[in-house]
């Protein structure tokens, strides 16, 4: 896999189609930080499955969010400065077509517990190799924060990348197959997933709740 940053699109504030205010007005939650939405990549989903993980912990069966509509669908987050100051995401949404979310169901079931400040979001979240690749790109930020330190011990030896994950997150690519792993800087303990419905029942987003 290796870095891709061609879709980094900073919407300078902006909310796209409205996807965070949806969810976080239908779970009656206020946000008044300052943020920045961007697009951090695409996942595919062969066969309708998004997986969060932390690179840290092994991968559980019970997270993965299944049922989803297949094929390659872009990733957008929601980025706002921590009590330091340090951006870290605090909402991943995935928009599945044109409808609008009106109904939001977030199953507690699939919590993620966070041990090491970084989550992965991606089918590709089950390799470990790829989460592994993540985790020794992130160590240097998460160091220089002072938060949580990942193990050195088992890491793979990765080029080092000026800058990596100081906007708060970073997309691997998979040159053969073009989907991408993202990984986000968080400050949460865990992360809730919620699945959004449109009006005609259909899957119409999905989010990864990081607030918590």
């Amino acid at each position: 896999m290796e870095l891709d940053a061609a879709d980094d699109i900073d919407l300078n504030n902006g909310d796209p189609r409205g996807l965070f205010a949806g969810y976080l007005d239908a779970v009656g939650q206020r946000r008044e930080q300052p943020f920045t939405a961007f697009r951090a990549g695409e996942v595919v989903l062969p066969d309708g499955v998004l997986l969060p993980a932390d690179p840290a912990l092994p991968v559980s069966p019970e997270f993965p969010a299944s049922g989803l509509p297949t094929g390659r669908h872009p990733v957008w987050i929601r980025v706002e400065p921590d009590a330091q100051g340090d951006p870290v995401v605090v909402l991943a949404v995935v928009p599945f077509g044109e409808q609008p979310a009106l109904r939001w169901v977030a199953d507690r079931g699939l919590d993620c517990p966070i041990r090491s400040d970084l989550l992965c979001l991606g089918p590709a979240a089950a390799d470990p190799r790829a989460r592994q690749h993540l985790l020794a790109l992130a160590r240097p930020e998460i160091a220089r924060r002072g938060r949580r330190r990942p193990e050195a011990a088992g890491l793979p030896a990765v080029t080092p990348l000026p800058g990596a994950f100081r906007k708060g997150w970073q997309v691997l690519a998979d040159p053969v197959t073009g989907a991408d792993l993202v990984g986000l800087l968080t400050a949460a303990r865990h992360g809730v997933q919620a699945i959004g419905r449109a009006a005609d029942g259909t899957v119409a987003a999905y989010v990864l709740d990081l607030t918590g």
